[in-house]
């Protein structure tokens, strides 16, 4: 029942709130809160909630949503048995229930009416180091005659809403107890003097030393913390000693903790170069072990977080009434890319149901896991669960020591998934420099396996340009794969085409044999819908690779889960984008969209080639059975196909096409028998973009100038529909500290729905393992190769020219988010976090103008813009929140940037607030912010650098992430399983020549999306 407030008037200014209680906690009554708000032009009245919170717990206690009025003094019932008896603070406090904008809030004190009393307490020390620990002592009484549950809460300052540390204890009739509370002071505190108190007793004055004494008292450079422990539901305080004196300037060091989900904290204002300073770790709802690694970094250098100046590791061994029992890794060898399951046994001797998470580590010393995954064990009982983990290229082949934990470890050996057995120049010209081959896994189930040549001396690796090797080149290719990965479909960025796929009796034998092939490439667009927009003065070439050598597989595994007869398919086409092969069952036809610059280099029309490898189970759905049956058209015009058929019965065709942009399909020819009995049953592939081509500014194929072109634009009704296609998954495999969470992804905009979301353990959300997920929902697509046994060969000679394709390489050049870890100060029962990416600003939000230089010019370029966007709670319920993101190192080249003058910035408050900003190696960077709204990413505008950085193998290996020279920049990291989806785009020949080889892999991953 809702009643006027006794005593307390609604303000007269807007917005305000006064609380207070009305009544005491006592068993067997409600709890009176009076609560009178003003809160007139802050909020419409049917978006406004008004609460009473619990910031211990996070709980909401009592609400009102129905519209309550925008000006009120009412009194709000806590039902009995919500709260336990003893003295504590709580919050009232309102919000917009629209925006899920926090309005105005008050602390409160509500006294306690039970027959438990706090007879006496007192604070071991009234004297305390930062970090250091002490105890909060107290003896309650129960002067009645039933048991009674009693809370006792040490708040560390007057004011503060949230206690350091609590316990709940049940008092029996007339029975007394002593509790005793360990508490620590942050490093916040430190150099300053608090007033302590137990529930709501007469504050102790403590004083908190400052934190670092008289140094370390160790040599320069090092880094040394011991191992900690504490029990679930309880931040721990952890004391860095350091000394880097002579190592880093006092302004470049950066005190960071990393652990198996990137970065815990960090201190980039040290106060002295040999001292200590403390950060407190956040609270655990589920127990377990993990590693945290401390590291003095210099913030001056490129890769200042692969090559720390100073470095130590240490554990944390979090505790409930769950135990990791054993745990077995079955399969041996384990091959790179590929996902294997770590089981664990889990043992539950308490009387309620807990959590437990499991973190397995790559190796002795590793920090970072290969992955994370936390359950719930039942009460006295026995769990047995598995966690999925994979091996990246970044780790080279050898025996590694695999823990659970800090559980004794395990010997695994780690292979490669393919090797290369040679290649070579068959006919033709050869190569005069040295030419290099490369292999890199897929980055999970369903990804693609690449091969390429590369010439290592040049920024852009895949550009063969000077070796001497030409088109005229014939280039053989032997790869070994394991028969864990059966490759399928080829796209290949070469030409002439011819695949053989052998099953030995332990891997199978893949041959190609094709010629390498020129390509004309433009800075001013990325994938294929780039072109719809791309003035006419821009589409023109911006660079040539001539030429460039590409393979990319797809299993045979992801093709049955589509149409399976497109198994054994060789695409190929120089176009600088495409979407991947997809089959159009309405239309019964193969369709490829290409883009490519209008212009070449030299100012001519650009005309290229489109090839492919047809196999037999699909002519045989199509009825087709002579290349006569077969038609092609391209931007809705029907091509002259040069077609011949080959001895295993697939056909190869091949016809010229000119650029900006159109689409292809491939068909059996109107006047043949289609679609016959060998059709598959189900192949789980849907329309696509329809019968009809889309095009955008293409040229008539003449000479003409540019002027002369007639630019157009069409989008067929299905096409509208594809594009807008909205993927629902299950994104519990990529979020942690959430009871569950699903996920939906458009082309624009990724949304996760949490439910349960906890204060007590930071709230991970891997974007790139959920988008790979969302993969493997869509049900476009595909594409696989051609197996024969081992007297068979599928010498089919294709002409295929490809591009590779992924929606990171469409978007090659837009940044965007990888993971978000947020830290809630209390539960959000449920949680949404929308993310984007744009290249503008989004409407409403000011262009990010950066910083003057000396001659009034802005001295910053945005490289690009993110949205994050939250509903269900509010900046307010955030403490801090860690945003790992990438940026193209195309994108940086364009601008001559290096890597450590990028920097986050967030618009809040009317203006951009700049983020402090780690380079993490790689494409990959992380900001902590206090909140979420729109962020600008920029850098400041330089020369590129051709500063060499390797990271010792220690730290590759612990962090997945390798770094080569600043012309071949690897970073890989271990990704979930993904299988082919449809639409996507290559932003250059063989899958986005600027992005680092061993970070193909984890680009090609990703190009089966929408």
């Amino acid at each position: 029942m809702v009643t006027a407030a006794a005593g307390l008037t609604a303000p007269a200014s807007s917005p305000e709130i006064r609380a207070q209680a009305q009544t005491t906690i006592t068993p067997g009554q409600s709890t009176d809160i009076g609560v009178a708000y003003n809160l007139t032009g802050a909020v419409d009245q049917s978006d406004l909630v008004v609460s009473v919170v619990d910031p211990a717990t996070g709980g909401t206690l009592v609400s009102n949503s129905s519209s309550p009025p925008l000006v009120d003094s009412t009194t709000m019932s806590i039902t009995d048995g919500t709260l336990n008896t003893g003295a504590k603070r709580l919050i009232a406090t309102t919000y917009n229930s629209s925006s899920m904008e926090g309005l105005v809030s008050q602390t409160f004190v509500v006294d306690s009416g039970g027959n438990v009393t706090i007879e006496s307490y007192s604070v071991s020390e009234t004297a305390v180091d930062a970090g250091e620990t002490f105890w909060v002592n107290a003896t309650l009484n129960n002067t009645g005659g039933v048991s009674e549950d009693f809370d006792a809460r040490v708040y560390g300052e007057q004011g503060n809403s949230t206690p350091m540390n609590s316990t709940t204890e049940t008092l029996l009739g007339g029975a007394s107890t002593t509790v005793n509370i360990s508490v620590a002071y942050g490093a916040s505190a430190a150099g300053t003097t608090r007033q302590l108190t137990l529930n709501n007793e007469t504050t102790t004055s403590v004083q908190v030393n400052s934190s670092g004494g008289g140094g370390s008292g160790s040599s320069s450079p090092s880094v040394t913390v011991s191992d900690q422990s504490t029990t679930a539901g309880s931040t721990v305080d952890v004391t860095v000693q350091y000394n880097v004196t002579g190592s880093v300037t006092k302004d470049n060091a950066n005190l960071t903790l990393r652990g198996p989900n990137g970065v815990i904290d960090h201190n980039n204002s040290l106060s002295t170069l040999d001292g200590s300073a403390t950060f407190t770790l956040p609270a655990k709802t589920a127990a377990g072990d993990f590693r945290v690694r401390a590291a003095v970094i210099d913030d001056s250098m490129q890769w200042a977080s692969l090559n720390p100046v100073a470095k130590d590791r240490f554990s944390v061994n979090v505790t409930n009434d769950v135990t990791l029992e054993s745990y077995t890794v079955d399969d041996d060898p384990l091959f790179k890319g590929r996902s294997y399951p770590v089981n664990v046994t889990l043992n539950n001797t308490g009387g309620t149901a807990q959590n437990y998470t499991v973190h397995v580590y790559p190796q002795a010393g590793g920090y970072e896991a290969l992955n994370s995954s936390t359950f719930e064990v039942q009460p006295n009982s026995e769990r047995t669960v598995s966690v999925m983990v994979s091996y990246s290229s970044s780790y080279t082949s050898g025996s590694y020591q695999l823990s659970a934990g800090n559980e004794t470890p395990v010997t695994v050996s780690v292979e490669d998934l393919a090797t290369v057995q040679g290649w070579s120049v068959v006919s033709g010209p050869t190569n005069t420099t040295v030419v290099e081959s490369s292999v890199a896994p897929p980055s999970g189930q369903g990804g693609l396996l690449q091969f390429d040549l590369n010439d290592y001396q040049k920024t852009w690796s895949q550009n063969l340009s000077g070796t001497g090797l030409t088109n005229e080149s014939r280039v053989k290719v032997t790869l070994h794969v394991n028969h864990s990965y059966e490759p399928g479909v080829l796209i290949a960025t070469a030409q002439n085409v011819s695949m053989n796929v052998t099953n030995k009796s332990s891997y199978y034998e893949v041959n190609v044999t094709a010629n390498p092939i020129e390509s004309q490439y433009t800075s001013n667009a990325t994938g294929v819908s780039d072109w719809e927009t791309l003035p006419s003065n821009e589409d023109k070439a911006t660079a040539a690779f001539k030429p460039m050598f590409s393979l990319a597989f797809v299993s045979n595994d992801s093709v049955q889960t589509f149409n399976p007869n497109m198994s054994g398919l060789v695409v190929a086409t120089d176009a600088q984008a495409f979407t991947p092969p997809r089959y159009n069952d309405t239309a019964g036809q193969l369709e490829v969209e290409v883009a490519g610059p209008h212009k070449t280099i030299t100012g001519d029309n650009n005309t290229g080639r489109f090839e492919a490898t047809l196999p037999s189970a699909l002519l045989n759905q199509w009825g087709v059975s002579s290349p006569s049956d077969l038609s092609a058209d391209y931007e809705g015009e029907n091509k002259s196909v040069n077609a011949q058929s080959n001895s295993d019965g697939s056909i190869d065709v091949g016809f010229d096409i000119h650029y900006s942009a159109g689409q292809v399909n491939l068909a059996p020819d109107s006047g043949s028998d289609s679609e016959s009995g060998d059709s598959p049953s189900s192949s789980g592939s849907s329309p696509s973009s329809g019968s009809s081509p889309s095009s955008s500014t293409s040229d008539d194929g003449d000479d003409d100038d540019d002027d002369d072109d007639a630019d157009t634009t069409t989008t067929t009704s299905d096409e509208t529909d594809d594009t807008s296609s909205t993927t629902e998954v299950d994104a519990s495999t990529s979020v942690s500290g959430a009871e569950t969470a699903t996920a939906s992804t458009t082309d624009e905009e990724t949304t996760v729905t949490l439910t349960n979301a906890s204060p007590d353990e930071t709230v991970s959300i891997d974007l790139d393992r959920l988008n790979d997920a969302s993969n493997v929902s869509s049900n476009e697509t595909t594409t696989n190769g051609t197996t024969t046994n081992e007297s068979a060969t599928n010498e089919t000679s294709a002409n295929a020219t490809t591009t590779n394709t992924t929606e990171d390489a469409s978007n090659d050049t837009r940044p965007s988010v990888s993971q978000l870890d947020l830290n809630l100060s209390s539960e959000a029962p449920e949680m949404g976090v929308s993310v984007s990416s744009a290249d503008e600003a989004p409407d409403g939000t000011p262009e990010f103008t950066g910083t003057e230089s000396d001659d009034g010019e802005s001295s910053s370029e945005v490289v690009g813009y993110l949205q994050i966007d939250l509903s269900g709670t509010t900046d307010d319920d955030i403490e801090d929140a860690t945003i790992t993101f990438t940026v193209p190192s195309k994108r940086l080249e364009q601008s001559g940037t290096d890597p450590s003058d990028v920097t986050l910035s967030r618009y809040h408050d009317g203006e951009w607030q700049t983020l402090e900003t780690t380079h993490l190696g790689g494409d990959r960077y992380a900001a902590v912010t206090p909140g979420f709204s729109v962020f600008a990413i920029s850098a400041q505008s330089a020369d590129a650098g051709d500063e060499t950085t390797t990271e010792s193998s220690e730290d590759a290996a612990e962090q997945t992430e390798t770094t080569t020279s600043s012309d071949a920049t690897t970073a890989t990291e271990t990704q979930q399983p993904t299988t082919a989806a449809s639409t996507t785009q290559s932003d250059a020949p063989g899958f986005g020549v600027t992005v680092a080889l061993a970070a193909l892999a984890l680009v090609a991953a990703r190009v089966w999306r929408d």
